[in-house]
């Protein structure tokens, strides 16, 4: 079989047809990846801002609402001293008044509670709790 001049021509028009075709779907599928890889990194780089910023958001708030709870925790104690040192004061009056046992005897573990929270109170402005 022998190829005419036009019939090779038509061949290797159509060659090169396929050939640009291909390296056209080659460069499309290339450039499509290229976009896919730079979309997925800028991606990555906003949720990695956004964490960051999420993370040092969370450490200063952090930070406030110890410096609150601390607060929150002095008033507490003090009030609860207070409160104890209150009922030791109306019960040792009471005793002295009646001299009932009993009443002597709720002087003693009123005075006992407040005396073992003052104790506790020492430790916690110590650190040591």
């Amino acid at each position: 079989m022998t190829i005419t001049s036009d019939q090779l021509t038509s061949i290797v028009i159509n060659v090169a047809a396929y050939g640009g075709l291909m390296a056209a779907v080659f460069y499309s599928s290339f450039r499509q990846e290229r976009l896919r890889q730079k979309i997925k990194e800028e991606s990555d780089a906003k949720r990695d801002s956004a964490a960051a910023e999420v993370k040092a958001s969370l450490i200063q708030n952090h930070a406030q609402t110890d410096k609150k709870l601390e607060v929150i925790r002095t008033q507490g104690n003090s009030l609860l001293g207070a409160s104890l040192l209150s009922a030791a004061s109306v019960a040792k009056r009471l005793a002295e008044i009646t001299k009932d046992p009993l009443d002597l005897a709720m002087y003693n573990e009123a005075r006992r509670r407040y005396e073992e929270h003052q104790r506790g109170q020492e430790e916690i402005n110590k650190g040591n709790l």
